[in-house]
């Protein structure tokens, strides 16, 4: 005879791990501060990483300028050039 027990869901022993008014021994204890610790390292991370995004942002639209700028330039050089060029002929 199998033994086919359905696992209980995830959501139903986080909730009972994480609430504090759940009596509960001592690795349960741990992994509820640890569940906890995650979280906001999770929260850390997710909040450097949203910066660390801004600043690629920033970073890229000051490149795209950079290289506008460059080509506006490096466009009007040459054609002064070629206008003082063609002119000496």
């Amino acid at each position: 005879m199998s033994d086919e027990r359905e696992a209980t869901p995830a959501a139903t022993l986080e909730e009972y791990i994480t609430n504090p008014c759940i009596p509960k021994n001592e690795n349960e204890w741990w992994a509820s501060r640890e569940i906890t610790r995650l979280r906001e390292r999770l929260a850390e991370a997710d909040e450097c990483n949203r910066r660390v995004s801004d600043e690629n942002q920033r970073i890229r639209q000051a490149i795209k300028e950079y290289l506008s700028n460059l080509a506006r330039v490096t466009n009007d050089m040459l054609r002064e050039t070629w206008e003082r060029e063609s002119g000496d002929d």
